[in-house]
């Protein structure tokens, strides 16, 4: 655990090159035995276990698991993940179909955000990480993170904000954890203010 009793204010000192010790990350195991229910997976107390997240990470086959309830796309003590996860992709589906008709012709798009953003949008993902072992082939990953970041023009946090340089690699690096899942990553994104 980090040294924050140390000055009794309950914050830790650190210094330049102070050497910190940190835990080992969190892993399944530790996360099931220690602050997961083992039917639905809700968290009983989210801040002991955004504590124990930051005094050590989480070990990336948990991530996937994790990240839903950190980025907020499933509630703490959600009892029923997988139904509020179809919800979401059911949403998604109506959002990615404000666009979808207009593939060939996405300057003619209804929504304002896609119609203003779909070039720089293409740029971006065409420039994605090629280094990345999924993003090295035409394709595949690339054209599901284009859907996604089309798809998140139609929310309304998209709707707001619109697209901005660098949500293709942020949006790139949940792809990577979510292995595709474009559900996933869009309302990883779009419940973010």
């Amino acid at each position: 655990m980090l040294m924050g009793a140390a000055c009794g204010c309950g914050a830790a000192k650190i210094s330049p090159g102070d050497d910190i010790p940190l835990a080992l990350p969190m892993s399944n195991s530790e996360y099931y035995a220690a602050f997961a229910d083992a039917t639905t997976g809700a968290i009983a107390d989210p801040t002991l276990l955004k504590n124990r997240i930051q005094d050590g990470g989480i070990d990336k086959e948990l991530r996937a698991t994790l990240w839903l309830r950190l980025f907020g796309v499933l509630a703490w003590a959600d009892p029923a993940p997988r139904a509020t996860l179809e919800e979401k992709r059911r949403e998604y589906d109506a959002l990615k179909a404000q666009w979808e008709g207009f593939e060939g012709n996405l300057g003619s798009c209804t929504v304002e955000a896609v119609k203003a953003h779909h070039q720089v949008i293409k740029n971006d993902v065409d420039r994605t990480d090629r280094k990345g072992p999924i993003f090295q082939e035409d394709g595949g990953a690339l054209d599901a993170l284009r859907r996604v970041l089309l798809s998140f023009c139609c929310s309304d946090l998209g709707s707001e904000l619109g697209y901005f340089q660098g949500m293709n690699d942020m949006a790139a690096v949940i792809l990577s954890v979510y292995d595709w899942r474009e559900v996933t990553r869009l309302w990883m994104r779009a419940t973010q203010p």
